[in-house]
């Protein structure tokens, strides 16, 4: 109804010409024909754009860190490229886009996932979601050695997270559980009230659905560095729902997963195809800071690449 009415108004000068060609001194009533076709191919495509743009600023309202990506071509590719990351069948050995071929193939196997692991650590062109991700393990890490208990909802979920990136529990005085959003956004990028409602809607539909909701205390908490801003409105909002605001840095943490899969031992790096879907939750398991530790004890990495793709 909207989106007509909106249609309807934006019509109005197409009408306007078509009664000038007809009722001026010399009617042109070509003319007036060709703008009638015209308003009729206009009409249908606004509406459309009318009708596509509402349902964007609803889509906004829902997912409000998509609004980091609005206006950024770049940014906009980086989504493409982290759903194409996330594909399992790519069978390359993503080391290649760290190292030259001349370094694969002088380097030892260690030798190679730690140069590119390196590299990869130091690079400035990670995509938004490796960016991202980079904080969520970092504020994870930091939270473990607290004490609590996290679940990488975010990483393992991607997408379809409902706004939960970390989800922490730990036994103080009874179980409190966190329900986390992390936001490492730019320096001069303002999170507005949005951000603070989907993280207490998300709070609120976990409270219902969880079975831990009778014994537990749960709350949400916006994790960000100390230099991300929040807009007077989203301090307000966060203050009347709740919402805690938590600002942790983004350190160094271990990236290497070492993972004990049928009685294999196996380590994953942040490029690999199966890093994200591995958890460390078995015994023997942890996060390595560099290869060489792994390798000591007597994790190899996940080979699921094409040597064939190698050249």
């Amino acid at each position: 109804m909207v989106a007509k009415m909106k249609n309807d108004a934006d019509l109005i000068i197409f009408n306007d010409s078509i009664n000038y060609m007809k009722y001026k001194r010399h009617p042109a009533y070509k003319a007036a024909e060709e703008i009638k076709r015209l308003r009729k191919i206009f009409s249908e495509v606004n509406k459309k754009a009318v009708e596509i743009e509402y349902k964007y600023q609803y889509i906004l309202s829902l997912i409000p860190e998509l609004e980091e990506y609005i206006d950024n071509d770049e940014s906009l590719l980086s989504i493409s490229d982290s759903i194409k990351d996330s594909n399992i069948d790519d069978l390359r050995d993503k080391r290649t886009d760290y190292l030259s071929k001349e370094e694969y193939a002088r380097l030892s196997e260690d030798e190679r996932s730690q140069l590119a692991l390196d590299r990869y650590i130091k690079t400035s062109k990670k995509t938004r979601w490796e960016v991202g991700r980079d904080y969520e393990m970092s504020c994870a890490f930091q939270l473990t050695k607290q004490g609590y208990r996290v679940n990488m909802f975010g990483i393992k979920n991607r997408f379809n997270d409902l706004g939960r990136d970390l989800i922490a529990t730990k036994s103080i005085h009874g179980l409190k559980v966190m329900i986390i959003q992390c936001k490492n956004w730019s320096a001069n990028h303002v999170i507005h009230e949005n951000v603070i409602m989907q993280l207490y809607g998300t709070t609120t539909m976990y409270k219902i659905s969880s079975s831990v909701t009778k014994v537990a205390e749960i709350f949400p908490v916006l994790m960000v560095p100390s230099y991300t801003k929040l807009s007077d409105t989203a301090e307000k909002f966060a203050k009347a729902l709740n919402v805690r605001i938590v600002r942790m840095e983004n350190l160094d943490f271990p990236r290497i997963k070492c993972n004990i899969n049928n009685g294999n031992k196996i380590y994953h790096l942040p490029f690999d195809q199966q890093y994200d879907r591995t958890e460390i939750k078995l015994k023997g398991e942890f996060l390595a800071y560099t290869v060489k530790e792994a390798s000591e004890k007597g994790f190899r990495r996940a080979h699921r690449y094409n040597m064939a793709n190698i050249s």
